[in-house]
């Protein structure tokens, strides 16, 4: 890393749901740090639902960066990359205002919304739908040298080519994770059901 290269992105980290062989979010909670709604794959978002080390989202929008790189650290017994800290994909910024502005109106999060006078000032990160990628466990970057994800931060130039580069080569598994999410979705939305009918 050379400090005097330009820096392109941030990196933000999110619980992987363990035993999992998609490196998605932990909606089942198996990691027992709440259900989690980050990244939000269904509208490539982040920090749209909650927030979540939103400084250095509103500094990747402060200073109009193009990536924000999902990093996890991968939990799924016997798999060659258990334990690793990856990256899974990343959020290419979205140039439509439009976009910006009809998710700022529905925003779940208590966070900054989208101002066009002031778009540095917003708390969230949208993806465009086309150029935002996300690969499996087996085909992520491995961050070796790298022993906790939160203390990842700015991505410069160099480094950002040679992840984009290395995830672009597999196919994009974007529509794999939203299935996903919406089978764990329903589950959660049954067994919360079933918790209510049983306390009537």
């Amino acid at each position: 890393m050379n400090p005097n290269q330009k820096i392109v992105g941030v990196f933000q980290y999110f619980y992987h749901c363990s035993g999992e062989e998609l490196p998605i979010r932990d909606i089942l909670n198996r990691q027992k740090h709440g259900h989690k709604t980050e990244p939000h794959y269904e509208n490539l978002t982040e920090n749209w639902c909650s927030e979540c080390m939103n400084g250095r989202i509103k500094s990747a929008n402060h200073r109009n960066l193009k990536y924000l790189f999902l990093i996890t650290r991968y939990r799924h017994d016997n798999h060659l990359r258990n334990g690793k800290l990856l990256v899974v994909g990343f959020l290419y910024r979205a140039d439509d205002k439009k976009v910006w502005h009809t998710l700022s109106e529905s925003r779940l999060a208590e966070v900054d919304g989208f101002n066009s006078e002031k778009p540095e000032q917003c708390g969230f990160f949208v993806g465009d739908e086309k150029k935002s990628h996300f690969v499996s466990a087996d085909k992520a970057f491995v961050l070796d040298d790298v022993k906790n994800g939160r203390w990842k931060y700015f991505a410069y130039e160099d480094e950002a080519g040679k992840i984009v580069d290395h995830l672009k080569k597999s196919k994009n598994i974007l529509e794999e994770l939203r299935k996903k999410v919406k089978e764990f979705e329903n589950q959660t939305n049954k067994e919360r059901h079933e918790k209510r009918c049983k306390t009537c």
